[in-house]
């Protein structure tokens, strides 16, 4: 765990850390290159599996769709319900990719 500065929370943290993985996001999509992000989606950590699935439906969806459907069925808190809400918005055509411009 990071060390925290006076008056900095892990909210704080993870906050600022969300921001900095939005910007990578929006970096790799601008490039071509959110497929680099596939070496990640068998992290041991479902959280990381989420973000990393959500990221590649576009690109792949049945393997992004598969892991998001095992973590969904899985042991995994909070991280269920987040893979269940992403699933269902993927297939009613609602999931909204911020990186990606409605033109």
């Amino acid at each position: 765990m990071p060390r925290l500065r006076k008056k900095e929370t892990i909210g704080h943290v993870i906050n600022n850390n969300y921001r900095i993985i939005k910007k990578c996001e929006s970096l790799l999509h601008n490039s071509n290159r959110m497929i680099m992000l596939e070496r990640f989606i068998d992290d041991p950590n479902p959280c990381v599996r989420i973000w990393v699935a959500y990221d590649l439906l576009p690109l792949i969806p049945q393997k992004s769709m598969a892991v998001l459907e095992e973590i969904s069925n899985g042991d995994y808190g909070i991280h269920c319900l987040d893979a269940k809400m992403t699933l269902k918005q993927w297939k009613k055509g609602t999931l909204v990719f911020p990186y990606i411009s409605k033109s």
